[in-house]
């Protein structure tokens, strides 16, 4: 006879540790790849390998290239790959945890229940976003609407994303003073960790490609720091997510109906 009730405890501290691991590995993963894309590799070899001939060592740098085109899997300045995913994935969740805190408010008549709904609504969005790039399709038509140079040209998407956030605080402001203080101070630092990754840096990084291209090493740097500022704030967000379910929801029973 099978055992119909099972308990599963989640713990914000242990979760929030695993997901951080992952970031870390894609951080090393990336660092990695970078490096093998933009180091001097005859030089290197010809120093590391004096006893292989030259011809040796054009065979070998010949190949490197065969190995690049495999680290695009965590390269992090590249769509539809691991990185791409994992933020995906993690965005998901918080949505799928922000949905659930907005459903147990709705079910007991408490306040701010459209104001979590909506926020699970919003990362579902940032969530194909990460994956496809929709912002990207803005940067043209918001240089046509507000004119301007090289900014606008590339990252035109900044300046309505910057409204946008500007909008969202306001409207949201009487909601996040509303939560206990815990989750005020944790959603506030998650919210700045994000939004600086995903605009700020972003306008660090666009300015050093106009000044330097991309084909460096440091506007890779730049953009790791980017993602990673995106990732940690959306993994403190899911800490804090799970710590207001435990402290305010404490138990959320999920049952099956019967299999077809």
């Amino acid at each position: 006879m099978l055992d119909t009730e099972k308990t599963i405890t989640i713990r914000p501290l242990k979760v929030t540790f695993i997901l951080g691991l992952f970031v870390a590995l894609l951080v090393l993963a990336n660092l990695t790849v970078q490096t093998i894309k933009f180091i001097e590799w005859p030089i290197l070899l010809s120093k590391l390998f004096k006893f292989l001939s030259f011809e040796q060592i054009t065979k070998i740098v010949a190949w490197i290239p065969t190995v690049r085109g495999f680290l695009h899997v965590f390269d992090m300045d590249t769509e539809y790959n691991v990185p791409a995913y994992f933020s995906t994935v993690i965005i998901l969740f918080a949505a799928f945890l922000l949905n659930t805190v907005a459903t147990f408010k709705k079910k007991n008549g408490e306040s701010y229940a459209i104001h979590w709904r909506i926020l699970a609504i919003i990362f579902v969005y940032l969530s194909m976003d990460e994956m496809i790039g929709i912002h990207e399709l803005s940067s043209r038509p918001a240089h046509k609407f507000f004119g301007g140079g090289w900014l606008l040209y590339y990252y035109g998407w900044v300046i309505p994303g910057s409204i946008l956030v500007i909008i969202f605080a306001i409207l949201y402001f009487r909601f996040l003073l509303h939560l206990p203080p815990k989750s005020k101070l944790l959603f506030s630092i998650a919210g700045v960790l994000y939004v600086g990754g995903a605009i700020g840096m972003e306008l660090v990084s666009n300015h050093y490609d106009t000044l330097y291209g991309v084909e460096n090493f440091t506007y890779h740097m730049i953009v790791t720091i980017e993602e990673t500022l995106e990732m940690a704030g959306i993994i403190l967000f899911i800490y804090a997510l799970l710590n207001y379910i435990s402290a305010n929801i404490k138990e959320i029973q999920l049952r099956f109906g019967s299999p077809d």
